[in-house]
C-alpha cells in the first residue's frame, strides 16, 4: 500500500516497527532470539607490514545525518562507535576489539595474490606497473599500496610506473593520504573534485578521458600492469564506461570487443575492483 511504502522512506528501525503497530508485543526472548548478529565491520588496512609490523591504521566514514522525511538523525552503528572511541566517550580508553583477516580475491598488492608464498619471495619479484583509482575513503587501500611499494623501492630500485586518480568533492575537503601519494614513488598523480564549480568540477573518470593519461593507463595494462579501482557503485559503473570508451579509442572495433578485453583483463588480475 502507499502508506506501507511511505512508512520504509523513513528507514525505520525495529524500535520504530514496534511503537508505530503497538498491538505487536513480543516477549524479550522471542524478540532476542529470532534478531540477527550484527555482522563484522571489515576495513582495509592503510598500512604495510615492510614499514612497521606493530602498526595497523585503517579509515572510515562516519555516517551521520538528519534524515529528511522524518528529521530524525541517523547515525551509523560501527562509524558512530569508532568516533565516540577516538574522542574518550565509550568508556573503554580508546581501545577497540578487533581482528586481521586475510583478504580473498585479486584486490591486493601485486605479488600478494598467493598465500603460499613467503614474504621474502614475494620482495625478490619483478615490480610491474600499477593504477590506483579511488574517491573518498576508497583510497585507503592505496595509502597500503604506496607505504609498500616505497619500502620495496628501498630495498631495490625498479622503473616501473605508479598513477594514482584520487578523488574528494573539494578543495578544502580532507586529501585523504595526499602526503602519502606525493611521496617520490607515485610517478603520476591526479586529483579530482567532483563538487567543485565550473573548470574545477571533474570526477576521477574525467581523467581517463584525457587523451594522453587514458593512453598511459592503456599501456599500463597491456604491458602486463594492474588497475586497481575502489570506491562507490556509480563511482565504478562510471568510470567503467570511461574505459571502455577508451578501449574503443585505442584500437577495440565496436563495444562487444571493447567490453570483451576489460572482462579480459578483469579474469587475469588486471583489471581489480572493490565497491560497495
Amino acid at each position: 500500500s502507499e502508506e506501507y511504502r511511505n512508512f520504509l522512506k523513513y528507514n525505520p528501525t525495529l524500535l520504530d516497527v514496534l511503537y508505530t503497530f503497538s498491538s505487536s508485543t513480543p516477549t524479550l526472548s522471542s524478540l532476542l532470539s529470532n534478531l540477527t548478529f550484527l555482522q563484522p565491520r571489515y576495513y582495509s588496512l592503510t598500512t604495510s607490514p615492510l614499514q612497521d609490523l606493530t602498526l595497523s591504521a585503517i579509515a572510515f566514514n562516519v555516517v551521520d545525518y538528519i534524515q529528511s522525511e522524518s528529521g530524525r538523525r541517523i547515525r551509523g552503528i560501527a562509524s558512530g562507535y569508532l568516533e565516540d572511541t577516538m574522542n574518550g566517550l565509550t568508556g573503554n580508553d580508546g581501545f577497540v576489539d578487533g581482528f586481521l583477516k586475510t583478504r580473498t580475491g585479486k584486490f591486493l598488492y601485486p605479488g600478494l595474490e598467493n598465500s603460499d608464498e613467503s614474504m621474502e619471495k614475494t620482495i625478490q619479484k619483478k615490480e610491474i606497473s600499477i593504477v590506483c583509482i579511488g574517491a573518498g575513503t576508497g583510497v585507503a587501500p592505496f595509502a597500503s599500496f604506496i607505504r609498500h611499494r616505497a619500502e620495496l623501492f628501498k630495498q631495490e630500485q625498479f622503473t616501473e610506473s605508479t598513477i594514482v586518480i584520487s578523488g574528494r568533492r573539494y578543495e578544502r575537503d580532507d586529501a585523504l593520504y595526499r602526503d602519502i601519494f606525493l611521496n617520490p614513488i607515485v610517478t603520476e598523480l591526479y586529483e579530482a573534485k567532483s563538487k567543485e564549480e565550473s573548470s574545477l568540477k571533474k570526477y576521477v573518470q574525467d581523467w581517463i578521458k584525457d587523451i594522453d593519461i587514458g593512453r598511459r593507463l592503456w599501456e599500463v595494462v597491456n604491458d602486463g600492469g594492474v588497475i586497481y579501482v575502489c570506491g562507490g557503485l556509480k563511482m565504478a559503473a562510471d568510470l567503467h564506461e570511461s574505459l571502455i570508451q577508451l578501449a574503443l579509442s585505442q584500437g577495440c572495433s565496436d563495444l562487444n570487443q571493447a567490453k570483451a578485453k576489460w572482462n579480459e583483463f578483469a579474469n587475469l588480475g588486471q583489471y581489480v575492483k572493490e565497491i560497495w
